[in-house]
This record gives structure tokens, sequence and C-alpha cells, in this order.
């Protein structure tokens, strides 16, 4: 995922819409004793093939300057045998596995200096528009 960042195939959106997309698979009920409890509606099977088309249409959608189908699949297969790691058992760790997959990408392709921070694809929207706001407040 790192690689295909630097290289952009994907854009830097990429991890962020996915956590934000799979994010929403691990639910809670509240619960006497813990004040939550995990349930999962659907088996680590089922979890693979729904994180599968999750990936897809996130790489669909959040295509970098280079974007090529066939890197993006290698991304997708390197992605699945990640989360299909015998320790992963539940639906709610595979989605945990991702998310945190995602999550620490970001950082390290966020800090790297090898990563051009500067073009407008790779400035989190909350900077694009703290700097709009800035140019409309001095006008």
């Amino acid at each position: 995922m790192s690689q295909a960042l630097q290289n952009k195939i994907i854009s830097a959106r990429f991890p962020y819409r996915l956590i934000e997309l799979t994010s929403k698979y691990i639910n809670h009920t509240a619960s006497h004793k813990d004040n939550t409890h995990q349930t999962d509606f659907f088996g680590k099977e089922d979890a693979i093939k729904v994180l599968e088309k999750e990936i897809s249409f996130v790489a669909e959608r959040q295509k970098g300057p280079k974007y090529d189908p066939s890197e993006v699949q290698k991304l997708s297969k390197a992605i699945l045998q990640f989360l299909q790691h015998g320790s992963l058992k539940t639906p709610r760790q595979i989605i945990a596995a991702l998310i945190g997959l995602c999550q620490t990408v970001a950082f390290i392709v966020r800090n790297t200096e090898t990563f051009d921070s500067e073009s407008p694809e790779t400035k989190p929207e909350t900077q694009q528009v703290a700097e709009r706001q800035t140019t409309y407040e001095s006008q």
C-alpha cells in the first residue's frame, strides 16, 4: 500500500476512505457488564469478501495520477493475503487489522520525505479548507 501511494497509483485519500467505510462494520451493542458487547453479523469468509469489495470500490474512486489496474489488483491481493493471517480469527479482528494497516501506512507515507506532500491531492482536506478560509478572511 505504501508503494502504491508513493508511486501515485492510488491517491493519498485511499487509506482514510477505506478506514471510513470499513469501521462501520465493527458493531457494538449495550451490555450490563462492560457497557459494550461485540457483535459479529457475518462470518470470517463473508468479512473477507465484503472487505475485498470495499478495497476495490475505494481503489476505483481514489485513483492516483499514475493509476494502473494491474498494480491495484496486486495491492488488493496483498491486503487480502494479510487479512487471511491465521491469527485473525473473527470478523472484528480482520476489520481491525485492515484499519490498523491503513492507519499505519497513512502515517508512514505522510511522514516520509520522499512522498510529495505538497501536491493538492495529498493535503488533508482540513488543511485545504483552512487555507481557503485564510484566503477569504484576508480579502
